[in-house]
């Protein structure tokens, strides 16, 4: 074999390695990426905040790792009146495979319907929720972001019903994606 040969057979090899290895069918979890949710959930959310209810700017919260990342903001309002919005992005392997939301998810509805005096719970595809004393819950999937949403709100001066109506709107309206700043 000539010289020029010997040498080009090992880089060859190794180019052809390299390439191979990059087309691999093994996902690659590259973790949640920290710029997938808002840092600040109460600015993107303003538009979302019924105004009647007459909440303060609310107060943020971030925090990321490898899995995932948890947008979350708390309005305070007069009285005992209180909205929690919390999001939670998965990092997913495969954009296909939405297993991580959905445990996440199954689990949290599992939590509402087995909470002591829940009323009104409502569990369907994709979400649920529930009025515990004067507060109420939904929590649903966002699809665009691969997240679930809760949505809380507190309240003894308005009646279960419109909680769990205003609850339901909230929430349906951030399953299509969270507003970006």
């Amino acid at each position: 074999m000539p010289a020029r040969s010997r040498l080009l057979a090992p880089c060859l090899a190794v180019l052809l390695g390299a390439t191979l290895a990059s087309c691999s069918e093994d996902p690659k979890v590259t973790g949640a990426d920290p710029a997938a949710l808002p840092e600040d959930l109460c600015a993107a959310l303003a538009e979302e905040v019924p105004s009647d209810l007459g909440l303060d700017g609310g107060s943020p919260s971030h925090e990321a790792d490898d899995e995932l990342v948890r947008a979350g903001c708390r309005w305070s309002g007069e009285g005992d009146t209180d909205l929690v919005v919390e999001v939670v992005s998965y990092a997913l392997p495969d954009s296909d495979d939405t297993t991580p939301v959905d445990r996440a998810l199954d689990g949290a509805c599992r939590t509402l319907a087995g909470t002591p005096d829940v009323e009104q719970l409502v569990e369907q595809a994709g979400g649920c929720s529930g009025v515990v004393g004067s507060t109420a819950t939904g929590i649903a999937r966002v699809v665009p972001d691969r997240a679930t949403v809760r949505v809380q709100l507190s309240s003894t001066a308005t009646p279960p019903e419109q909680l769990a109506a205003r609850v339901a709107s909230m929430t349906s309206a951030l399953t299509g994606g969270i507003p970006r700043e």
